[in-house]
């Protein structure tokens, strides 16, 4: 018995660190159009959540999707004048 409790929690705990790991990864170019226009909602609800979760945690992808609404390529920012 207590060697089931034990692999339940293993897993338990195992299950969050990979959640937390994954909102961690920026978000993919597809992803984030695919979020941009409405379509991750339907399409994959977890994703959408996960996407919201990253953007409020990461700077970076909030700026792509910030270049991507205001129509700018992607990459300008990363390009000097």
């Amino acid at each position: 018995m207590f060697q089931i409790l034990f692999a339940i929690s293993i897993l338990m705990v195992f299950r969050i660190v990979f959640q937390i790991v994954r909102e961690r990864r920026c978000i993919d170019d597809e992803t984030l159009n695919n979020f941009r226009f409405g379509k991750l909602k339907k399409k994959n609800p977890t994703e959408h959540r996960r996407v919201i979760s990253h953007l409020g945690i990461c700077d970076k992808c909030a700026e792509r999707l910030q270049n991507l609404n205001f129509g700018k390529e992607i990459d300008d920012h990363l390009i000097e004048p």
